[in-house]
């Protein structure tokens, strides 16, 4: 579902991409999966959903950050990122 949300989002079907992407989420393989969480928060951003797409990127980065399996890697580094940006867009 992650995957065909993501080919969704990058053809500009961003509707049909949420719902593939929020129901990514809601399986047993998505729940837990930083990755998932990150690319709905991406549609949302692109959607302007702005409370959306700061507890989706938010529950990226506790997952991220809670997995003991997972490094901190480039996408952790990008997500925070992203969150950095968009909450300092919101304040302005």
């Amino acid at each position: 579902m992650d995957s065909l949300g993501w080919v969704l989002f990058r053809r500009g079907r961003l509707q049909e991409a949420r719902k593939c992407l929020e129901k990514a989420c809601s399986l047993a393989g998505g729940k837990d999966d930083p990755t998932v969480w990150d690319h709905l928060g991406d549609v949302c951003a692109r959607l302007e959903d702005r409370a959306v797409v700061v507890k989706t990127w938010q529950k990226a980065r506790e997952l991220y950050e809670t997995d003991r399996r997972r490094k901190p890697d480039a996408h952790y580094q990008e997500l925070k990122h992203k969150l950095e940006i968009f909450k300092d867009q919101a304040v302005k």
